[in-house]
């Protein structure tokens, strides 16, 4: 596998992990995109777009046009393969023991407070 294929990979997975995360399972792409960079993943909007395209052909994430914005919603399957349910060929696979774990969005905070020697408010 390249190295472009394991970003694509974990950049998959981190998509409906965030999903699986939120209310109703679902947020606009805007939010997605920022709540990607906090989980490294540095990506245009149309690479985010490209990785939702797939995701919907895999029936993994549905698209929503409120007509003010588009939202992406997990599916049952997605959430699925989130929490390591069913594997899917182009999504990683969750880490073994971070399932039903601590947030995946506040570990990847807590992670850069670490290296970078921040703390946090109730720290």
């Amino acid at each position: 596998m390249t190295e472009t294929e394991l970003i694509a990979n974990d950049r998959r997975l981190r998509i409906i992990q965030v999903l699986a995360e939120l209310p109703g399972y679902m947020t606009n792409l805007s939010l997605l995109k920022d709540l990607l960079d906090l989980c490294g993943h540095w990506v245009s909007s149309e690479k985010l777009r490209e990785d939702l395209a797939w995701l919907v052909a895999a029936d993994l994430v549905q698209l929503r046009d409120t007509g003010v914005t588009e939202l992406a919603e997990l599916t049952g399957r997605g959430l699925d393969v989130a929490t390591d349910r069913v594997i899917v060929q182009g999504v990683k696979r969750p880490e073994p023991g971070t399932i039903g774990k601590q947030s995946m969005l506040k570990r990847e905070s807590d992670e850069r407070q670490e290296q970078t020697g921040a703390t946090s408010p109730a720290g």
